[in-house]
């Protein structure tokens, strides 16, 4: 039988500590390609996974076929397979099969992300659904005075400065 195309579920396993990452995948010949060239090249986007295989080597990691299943299952049956085990077992980011609900990023990711947008501008249509949401909100006074000591400070360059984060209060 040719499994280069069967869809189900797996798990790579870190041998020295058995925590376990659990996926499911459509062709999963091809998944374990994927995450193997991503953890080669220390690209992995699971941060957990890829400092154990940094850690550990290749030679550590086994990628196993739990189960076969067809693509209308996979998520329902991934989810039943995360739910076996305890959290502090396996290396999934997410707690929901198919979702990253719950994913926190890193001070760091939240840098590079803000990094990657800086200098974008708003289309004229994201302005407005954007401005729909503020509208009827009041703004603070405390948030008001803080504005007015930022502009103050930077005059036309107010809104460049690099640490908003506390400025508004609604």
């Amino acid at each position: 039988m040719e499994i280069r195309h069967l869809s189900g579920i797996y798990e790579i396993i870190c041998k020295p500590t058995q925590k376990r990452y659990i996926g499911s995948a459509i062709d999963l010949k091809r998944r374990e390609r994927q995450h193997f060239v991503n953890l080669q090249k220390n690209k992995h986007p699971n941060t957990y996974l890829q400092n154990s295989y940094n850690k550990y080597g290749k030679n550590n990691f086994l990628f196993k076929t739990l189960c076969y299943y067809e693509p209308s299952e996979l998520i329902f049956q991934e989810q039943r397979f995360l739910d076996h085990y305890k959290r502090n077992s396996l290396f999934n980011i997410c707690k929901t099969a198919g979702s990253c609900l719950g994913l926190k990023h890193t001070e760091q990711t939240k840098k590079k992300i803000g990094l990657g947008n800086k200098g974008k501008k708003h289309t004229d249509e994201a302005k407005i659904k954007i401005s729909k949401v503020h509208k009827g909100k009041s703004i603070s006074e405390k948030t008001k005075k803080k504005m007015r000591k930022v502009w103050e400070n930077q005059g036309d360059n107010a809104w460049r400065t690099e640490d908003l984060t506390d400025l508004f209060e609604y």
